[in-house]
């Protein structure tokens, strides 16, 4: 009841309430007008029933209540209706139709017995969505989870008893960290040569990582790191439609360039989308062959992501993951697809839009393994990745 008030059936179920009543027990109505006609109702105590329902008498002495009731939602009244704008029910189509009417006994037993099978029929139905709902999330669920053991050493752990590692995790990102430190000083010495001024660039070190960060062990060989020193971060330009349209679509010659449209949820890249950068705008954000993008910005942040399989311009929602050692590209790939990466990612979003800023990707923890094991970690999961997709088949 609404404050006091009782219900009013029409032809579209309850269509309002009411402070008097026209029905004083629970009684049977069909709507005859608009989207529920034909439909079966049972009405509340009191109720209060419009022109645009009909009301069921019947005697209590042959018919069992619910036995009609199942029977004329099996008759689909609603099929009876007459073909206008607004559809209609008419008395004329109802009162001829046949009715099957066995004794109140049998109808009892009818009663009864469907009072003991629906609720299973129900729970087979429930159990049916449960497979069904399994089934499409099961190649997820087992691609994560494969995900989650492969960034944490689990897949590599008999490996490793085998074989032995010339280079540790550690010893691979101090490796790194001394070639782009040399990498700067050469440029730098380049720089010079034009600007004897040129500012002498500061030496890059090893981010300090605290016990309270790290979210799970890793193997001894392995080390932690910060995404800023694995690779360097950056995101695209941004061009708009009438940019396209007027100076990118139908070159010849230059960079394919990526949006977020052209990334998809299954990581395909549509390299065929009509845009390209000209070589010589030179100005334009590269992301190399063999690296990762992600959108990190809008609806499709941390959830569209792909590898590339050329050089390409992109766009500035895209974040380009550009690693410093190429040998670790696809350990990275799928690092970023790991529960650990997405859950840190989804802590950080912010905005009206919604996304992540590159600096707090940046900050983001690492698992390094060694390059060896790197590559026998990749081996596995392509091997395995595959056999997932099949499950939902």
């Amino acid at each position: 009841m609404k404050d006091g008030s009782i219900p009013v059936y029409g032809g579209n179920g309850i269509t309002g309430y009411h402070n008097d009543a026209n029905i004083h027990e629970e009684t049977i109505v069909i709507g005859r007008v608009g989207f529920y006609c034909g439909s079966v109702h049972l009405t509340e105590k009191e109720a209060w029933v419009t022109d645009n329902a009909f009301i069921s008498n019947y005697s209590k002495n042959y018919l069992n209540r619910n036995y009609l009731i199942t029977v004329l939602r099996q008759l689909d009244l609603g099929k009876q209706q007459n073909k206008t704008a607004q559809p209609v029910v008419s008395g004329k189509k109802i009162y001829p139709m046949l009715f099957p009417l066995p004794p109140l006994a049998v109808q009892n037993a009818i009663v009864a017995k469907l009072e003991e099978v629906l609720p299973l029929v129900d729970a087979y139905e429930n159990a049916v969505l449960q497979k069904e709902e399994l089934k499409t999330a099961l190649p997820d669920k087992v691609k994560k989870a494969i995900l989650q053991e492969a960034i944490q050493g689990k897949l590599t752990k008999s490996w490793r008893k085998t074989t032995t590692i010339e280079e540790s995790g550690k010893q691979l990102l101090d490796r790194i960290i001394e070639e782009r430190n040399a990498k700067l000083l050469a440029d730098w010495e380049e720089a010079k040569k034009k600007n004897p001024k040129a500012k002498k660039p500061t030496p890059i070190a090893v981010s300090e990582i605290t016990e309270d960060e790290i979210p799970f062990e890793i193997p001894k060989s392995w080390c932690w790191c910060r995404l800023s020193n694995l690779c360097n971060l950056y995101t695209g330009n941004s061009i708009n439609e009438t940019e396209k349209k007027l100076k990118y679509t139908n070159i010849k010659d230059g960079w394919v360039y990526i949006g977020t449209k052209d990334v998809g949820f299954d990581q395909t890249i549509n390299y065929d989308n009509g845009i390209k950068i000209p070589f010589e705008k030179d100005t334009f954000r590269i992301a190399p062959k063999n690296t990762v993008l992600m959108c990190i910005e809008g609806g499709s942040a941390g959830r569209k992501i792909a590898f590339t399989n050329q050089d390409v311009c992109f766009g500035n929602k895209l974040c380009c993951f550009n690693p410093y050692k190429y040998e670790v590209e696809k350990f990275l790939f799928y690092f970023l697809q790991s529960t650990v990466f997405i859950d840190a990612f989804k802590d950080n979003i912010n905005g009206i839009i919604g996304g992540v800023s590159i600096n707090k990707i940046k900050e983001m923890l690492f698992p390094l393994p060694p390059l060896a094991e790197q590559e026998k970690i990749v081996e596995i999961i392509e091997q395995i990745l595959p056999l997932c997709e099949k499950l939902g088949g």
